[in-house]
């Protein structure tokens, strides 16, 4: 009877020992694995980085573009604002010069 209790017990734990080795070989090839995965994970997230930069650079080219024609734009603006004063003022003195002879 003790002869079969530990031959049953055995055979348990045999099947427990090969179940275990069959998760250790799961996790052996896992691992393994895992070191593919994590170089495609930081070469993704990487490449990602890369065209996100490209695109932030492009945009800022972009913004760069307008802005330099909106400052032409405003000097311009700025230019014939002057020369519209100038003339204003001349029209004035003149108005004055006028008056005073009246």
């Amino acid at each position: 009877m003790k002869v079969v209790n530990v031959n049953n017990s055995l055979a348990v734990q045999g099947e427990e020992l090969d179940q275990k080795r069959v998760m250790l070989d799961g996790l052996k090839t896992k691992k393994a694995s895992n070191p593919s995965q994590l170089d495609r994970f930081i070469k993704e997230t990487q490449k990602s980085f890369v065209q996100e930069l490209a695109r932030i650079e492009d945009d800022f080219h972009l913004q760069c573009g307008l802005h330099k024609t909106e400052q032409q734009r405003l000097q311009q603006q700025i230019t014939t604002l002057k020369s519209d004063k100038t003339s204003v003022h001349q029209q004035v003195i003149a108005i004055q010069r006028r008056v005073e002879e009246v």
